[in-house]
């Protein structure tokens, strides 16, 4: 049955009234893959990302069989033909230039950059050494979701707070590779996951999580007058992630545990896109379970009108006994990459 759905989904337009079917979205061809071991149901993590004239996607492929398959692809979405670009378990997080020949990521807990052909890998950050500190130390800071710059120009990225100095937040270095020294680069504010309005003018932060508090906002910045303008509320007591702005800089893509959101640039009009967890009543079951689909994180298309997500399929649940090592949920299930159109989306939601 759900593979009928699926083979059908892909070759058939899908009626956003038939909301189950619809909500599962359109499956990107050459994407879709089985991961046999287990998974954590936070474990799909493909971060995909199209290219800013539409015509490849990078994504994350996890760990499979054969292992050495695991590293960030692209995708060619005229011919259906992907590669693998950076073969590294550690490899996540693409983003690309904005035209389209570079792709920033992550190698470990390092920012590289990338050309879409596989050449001229460069390291662009290395690990901290502060004048400050004269004792070595196994914690030199880490950095993480490169944002490049919509001029291409700059490379914004999250550094994760060094505890022997206290700095942490988002910066920027230049994309050309000649700042590799961290002191060289230049702290905007506190808060993850950058996001660059296409004016390059303004960007998007996450920040609010603690110990006592799981609820996360988004602080809008101001490059203009180097200020934080505004904070944005997500969904209450959910750690809202991912936020990113719309091609046309009108609407703001976010994800959490209840799913993907949509809402205006100045925070109205919140809307679920589609829930995080999808199945029909009474459908199949596996060890008491239910069968379905889980949606991961997404990513805007550049007409503004679609986005991409990630999708599991699971085909297997099982829960490990309490008391044992890695105890909760993991699955098995085929992974792929689902395209969306927004505002059908947000009707047949019924939200």
């Amino acid at each position: 049955m759900l593979a009928a759905l699926l083979f059908n989904s892909c070759r058939n337009p899908v009626d956003p009234t038939d909301n189950f079917r619809f909500l599962q979205g359109e499956m990107i061809p050459n994407t879709e893959y089985f991961i046999s071991d287990k998974l954590p149901f936070s474990g799909i993590d493909a971060t995909p990302k199209v290219s800013p004239n539409g015509q490849l996607i990078a994504y994350r492929r996890l760990n499979d069989v054969p292992r050495d398959s695991a590293g960030v692809y692209i995708l060619d979405l005229t011919t259906g033909q992907k590669r693998l670009l950076v073969s590294d378990l550690l490899a996540m997080l693409p983003d690309w230039s904005p035209d389209s020949e570079w792709l920033a990521l992550n190698i470990g807990q390092r920012i590289f950059k990338i050309r879409k052909n596989g050449s001229n890998l460069t390291q662009l950050t290395f690990p901290t050494r502060f004048p400050e500190i004269n004792y070595a130390s196994l914690y030199d800071g880490s950095e993480f979701f490169p944002a490049w710059s919509p001029d291409g120009t700059e490379i914004a990225y999250q550094y994760n707070i060094d505890y022997r100095t206290g700095k942490g937040g988002i910066y920027i270095l230049k994309a050309d590779g000649s700042q590799q020294n961290f002191l060289q680069h230049r702290l905007l504010f506190v808060a993850a996951e950058p996001n660059w309005h296409p004016s390059g003018e303004g960007m998007l932060g996450i920040r609010g999580f603690s110990a006592t508090n799981i609820t996360t906002q988004f602080p809008v910045f101001s490059l203009k007058t180097n200020r934080t303008e505004k904070i944005l509320s997500g969904t209450e007591n959910e750690s809202n992630a991912s936020a990113q702005y719309s091609p046309d800089g009108t609407r703001i893509l976010f994800w959490n545990t209840q799913g993907i959101w949509v809402m205006n640039s100045d925070g109205s009009n919140l809307k679920r896109l589609l829930p995080t967890y999808l199945s029909r009543p009474n459908e199949t079951t596996v060890e008491g379970e239910q069968v379905g689909f889980v949606a991961g994180q997404a990513s805007w298309y550049p007409d503004g009108k679609h986005i991409v997500f990630e999708q599991l399929r699971v085909t297997r649940i099982e829960r490990t006994p309490r008391g044992m090592s890695g105890r909760g949920t993991f699955v098995s299930g085929f992974i792929s990459l689902r395209k969306l159109n927004v505002d059908e989306a947000i009707t047949a939601s019924n939200l």
